[in-house]
């Protein structure tokens, strides 16, 4: 056998074990998708660091004897599998809450504590206060009254002279 020829085989060889191992990662990456959402966290975050390594090196792939259609199949097969994982993953814990921010500043300028109204929405003050950070409100009440300081002084000396004697 020519060393020209055995080159090529090993390379072949080292090619065709790499889809290997990628139709492996790829079927069990699909067992897991189509387990959602009862499957192994650890398996799926494993799917999910392989499937884009897999996609990468797809794409680093130069070789005239592979069918550049092939490659495109094999890498839409993976994000078929990769984008509902991704998405599982990233969905994980307990849903945000639907918080009625209108509701909350009403209550509020009502006069009702934070705390209060927090515990009205059934939510605790901290979280009723990150939902109002993220959406650009203030948390401060408003004024009582369109007043100045000046013209405060005034009425309070008015009703001193008018009644001396309160205290």
């Amino acid at each position: 056998m020519p060393i020209q020829s055995q080159i090529q085989n090993e390379d072949m060889e080292g090619i065709n074990q790499f889809f290997r191992h990628c139709q492996m990662v790829t079927r069990e990456a699909r067992l897991i998708r189509d387990s959602l959402p009862n499957v192994d966290i650890p398996a799926a975050r494993r799917s999910v660091t392989l499937l884009p390594a897999i996609t990468t090196a797809l794409d680093s792939l130069d070789d005239p004897w592979l069918d550049p259609k092939d490659i495109r199949s094999a890498q839409q097969e993976v994000l078929e599998n990769l984008i509902p994982l991704e998405q599982f993953l990233g969905n994980r814990g307990r849903p945000p809450l639907d918080i009625d921010l209108e509701a909350a500043q009403e209550l509020h300028d009502l006069g009702n504590s934070w705390d209060s109204v927090a515990q009205a929405l059934g939510t605790a003050r901290s979280v009723r206060m990150d939902h109002m950070k993220k959406a650009g409100r203030l948390s401060e009440r408003p004024a009582f009254a369109d007043i100045t300081d000046d013209e405060l002084d005034d009425v309070v000396a008015e009703i001193i002279l008018e009644h001396p004697f309160i205290g």
